[in-house]
């Protein structure tokens, strides 16, 4: 009996023990609102984009244009962008641009302007494969390749969690935005059967080196483009007056019910 009640007491304390840990609401760890920096710090919005926190998303998810038997069927979707600032904090008036690799946007409206941190085109099914009418057959494996682009900072690992780029933190040092056609998670220039391509030459991308296009694809400039660049510590991977650049997000749609395939 003794043996028994002991087991029981030393149940309770470690019970007791855990709901403590948890009422620590005062604890270093605790946040309010998330926050790029893991921290009560600066909540006052940027109005920048954060690579970070940039995406595409689809209604309906994940359209039955192929069912299981081949059948075709037209049905519009909504390519939805989420965002926001560094912050988490919601970001309006930003124009943001699309691109598909099959099928074309309502009312040729390829681009949507943010508010309250979301926007959204309507794109449209290309059609089965008609070489009288000029339509082009689906991706071979059902998935329709987007992207999306606007100007924004660049998302970066804040080790000591001070809020700011210091040196020798890592970062992600964004190339001009593609269309990953063949969905292989890197540019390669490859082009589809109607011609269209990965590439997508962004005027003045700032590691281009120029202030135009100029037609091929570019890589990163080798530095942190974004609102919070200690560069009066003297940090050489970023530039106080470069607090934005393109970034972009891609993101493949599946066409097909399960089973089924594209002609």
């Amino acid at each position: 009996m003794n043996s028994t009640k002991t087991i029981g007491i030393l149940t309770i304390v470690t019970a007791l023990g855990l709901v403590s840990g948890c009422s620590q609401d005062d604890a270093p760890g605790a946040t309010a609102g998330g926050g790029a920096n893991n921290n009560l710090g600066d909540s006052t919005p940027t109005g920048i984009v954060t690579h970070r926190d940039f995406q595409i998303l689809f209604d309906p998810g994940n359209p039955e244009i192929y069912d299981a038997d081949g059948s075709y069927t037209q049905k519009e979707v909504k390519i939805v962008i989420s965002a926001d600032d560094v912050h988490d904090l919601i970001v309006s008036g930003q124009t943001v641009k699309f691109r598909t690799e099959w099928g074309s946007f309502k009312d040729e409206k390829d681009a949507c302007t943010l508010e309250n941190g979301e926007c959204y085109v309507t794109w449209i099914p290309g059609g089965t494969s008609n070489p009288l009418t000029g339509q082009t057959p689906p991706p071979g494996d059902c998935l329709v390749a987007f992207t999306a682009w606007t100007v924004g900072e660049e998302k970066f690992a804040d080790i000591n969690d001070n809020g700011r780029f210091d040196v020798g933190e890592s970062f992600v040092d964004l190339e001009e935005p593609y269309l990953d056609i063949n969905s292989n998670g890197q540019y390669d220039s490859a082009c589809n059967v109607d011609l269209v391509c990965e590439t997508i030459d962004i005027v003045g991308f700032p590691g281009s080196g120029t202030s135009g296009a100029n037609g091929v694809h570019d890589l990163g400039d080798g530095i942190y483009n974004g609102s919070l660049c200690d560069s009066y510590a003297g940090n050489p991977q970023c530039d106080a007056s470069a607090k934005s650049t393109m970034i972009h997000t891609r993101n493949d749609l599946l066409i097909k019910k399960d089973g089924g395939t594209c002609p």
